[in-house]
């Protein structure tokens, strides 16, 4: 039988297929043509995908209206690697890059995707039943198979350089690729989430505790956070890293950080008498930024992110911060941006400043910032081999909807579900997608 498949832009695509075959096998018929979707009839319902077409009640000539799937992007941390996927969707991963890091073979199927994270050479993706693939440079964790039958119920996996954790459901923790070090008595069980940085990780466990390891420079030690003891219940909500230190939200609002103190790992006195009744907590590559109220604290390296002086008076009403590699973006509550850092990170946007104006989103990669207006184009800006530049997609970048960032890359989803590409080795995808 015939079947239209549609978008509600009006692209849309024919396909003869059997009324035995499944919901599941449409949508990967069309899934070329108009990217990943999810499936309904004219009257709204959904079709589940392990329904057969016959049990659907779709019949020849039907036309099937397709909900398009967002898409997520990322990409190895040297940006050799780029994969494109969909969350909780069952769907084929494309993946451009490197030879190795570039091809997902290993997930191909239909695993509904919850997340994939990235070492410098290598993926691990998390599937909705918990289970763990791995594919890449088997130095920096692609290769998993002596783990395979224990990757299973899986809640969370994180990614260094070259390493992965996974946390189980069970609270124990795995950790694949190159080790750092051992992990400290009591580590196995109880873990509730897992953060890290360039080469060290700090495990949050139920009863409020951060258990930290490997490299000591890079936060695989409590050296540097005086006056509090590995064991000391401190229940920290969120956790994160810079290359190398980290730093942990408190339940009560307060901050702690220790690693290298070059990288956010301490502050200064003035600034740690600030870190209270803070509301969220944001990393660069080499520093924190800490919103409260309306405002922004910053410490760490000063030249990626950990001064905001000279735009202190203009960090006034943020909503929210992304931070690249060297420098930190604000969206303000009057949809204007503030950029500070280095420059060649994107710290200064002052070329575009004028531009900036009516931004309801905002993205990072390692080196550049792009920034979606209400009116659906785009402005980006910061070093052009990652995606600082969109001269050679300019005029793609018309409706667009919503906007995603990877290490290198951008990615721009439009109303009409296509998706445009930009920064790094995006010329081998563009046109693609």
């Amino acid at each position: 039988m015939l079947v239209t498949v549609s978008l509600p832009s009006g692209r849309s695509v024919d396909v003869t297929c059997s009324p035995e075959g499944l919901v599941r096998d449409l949508e990967v018929m069309v899934q070329k043509e108009l990217g990943p979707l999810t499936l309904a009839k004219g009257d709204g319902q959904i079709l589940d995908p392990t329904w057969s077409l016959k049990d659907a009640k779709v019949e020849d000539g039907d036309c099937i209206t397709g909900i398009r799937q967002l898409p997520e992007l990322t990409s190895t941390t040297t940006g050799s690697a780029f994969v494109l996927w969909c969350h909780g969707k069952p769907s084929t991963p494309i993946t451009w890059g490197n030879a190795a890091a570039g091809d997902s073979t290993s997930v191909q199927g239909h695993l509904r995707l919850v997340d994939i994270q990235a070492s410098l050479g290598a993926f691990a993706a998390l599937s909705a039943d918990g289970r763990v693939v791995t594919w890449g440079e088997e130095r920096t964790g692609g290769d998993s198979r002596i783990f395979h039958s224990q990757l299973v119920e899986v809640k969370q996996i994180c990614a260094s350089s070259e390493c992965f954790a996974a946390v189980k459901e069970d609270g124990t923790v795995l950790t694949w690729g190159q080790p750092y070090g051992t992990f400290p008595p009591g580590l196995m069980d109880n873990v509730r989430f897992v953060a890290s940085t360039d080469t060290a990780f700090a495990a949050v466990k139920m009863d409020g505790t951060i258990r930290v390891w490997g490299d000591p420079k890079s936060g695989g030690s409590f050296c540097t956070l005086r006056g509090v003891q590995e064991s000391q219940a401190l229940w920290p909500k969120k956790v994160l890293g810079t290359e190398k230190a980290f730093a942990a939200l408190l339940e009560d609002g307060r901050i702690c950080s220790w690693g290298h103190l070059g990288f956010g790992g301490g502050a200064r006195l003035s600034v740690c008498q600030q870190l209270f009744e803070i509301d969220d907590l944001f990393a660069s590559g080499g520093a924190f930024a800490a919103l409260k109220q309306g405002g922004v604290i910053t410490w760490g390296s000063r030249t990626w992110g950990g001064n905001s002086e000279d735009v202190q008076q203009q960090l006034v009403n943020v909503e929210t911060i992304h931070g690249s590699w060297g420098a930190f973006g604000a969206l303000l509550a009057d949809q204007t941006v503030v950029c500070w850092g280095s420059p060649a990170h994107g710290g200064d946007c002052s070329h575009v400043q004028a531009q900036l104006t009516d931004i309801k989103e905002l993205r990072a990669t390692r080196a550049a910032f792009a920034a979606l207006k209400e009116d659906g184009s785009v402005i980006a800006w910061g070093h052009p081999r990652f995606g600082g530049d969109t001269c050679q997609v300019t005029q793609q970048l018309r409706n667009v909807y919503t906007l995603r960032g990877s290490h290198h890359a951008f990615a721009a989803i439009k109303v009409d579900g296509s998706i445009v590409t930009w920064g790094g080795d995006s010329d081998a995808i563009r046109g693609k997608l």
